[in-house]
């Protein structure tokens, strides 16, 4: 019995470390894709909210009311995507959202529909969101 192994348990600290630098590398890889998955939601979400404006905006223009507000539209001022904003003059509309909580990537971003007087819907993005996070069909503006 003195020759006897004795069984070993547990990890090695090596087998420790090269978990710790795979986990490392995973992390570091998937870190910045969240980041701009997340971005890329945020100003969509924003656009989204923007959209859903668009008929009452069309109701109101149609109906050659005067002025109106957000919530003439049945928008709010604040969501939790935006902090929204609302510009009309002689048929032309402008809807803006600026992103509220964006990470890194986009602080400072606004997203906007404007309507011309034509009926003509466009949508842009403030510089601070780059063409990669624009949602599509939408440009960068300065």
């Amino acid at each position: 019995m003195s020759s006897s192994k004795l069984a070993q348990n547990g990890f090695t600290l090596i087998e420790v470390m090269v978990g710790v630098a795979i986990i490392g590398v995973l992390v570091a890889i998937l870190i910045p894709n969240y980041m701009r998955y997340t971005a890329k939601s945020k100003v969509s979400g924003g656009l989204a909210e923007l959209t859903a404006l668009k008929p009452a905006v069309e109701e109101f223009v149609a109906s050659s009311v005067g002025s109106f507000s957000l919530s003439d539209l049945g928008g709010s001022s604040n969501t939790s995507n935006c902090t929204m904003s609302l510009v009309a003059s002689s048929g032309v509309v402008a809807l803006s959202c600026t992103l509220v909580n964006p990470v890194y990537l986009i602080a400072g971003g606004v997203v906007s529909l404007v309507r011309s007087s034509e009926g003509i819907w466009t949508c842009e993005v403030n510089s601070n969101i780059s063409q990669d996070f624009a949602p599509l069909g939408c440009t960068v503006f300065n």
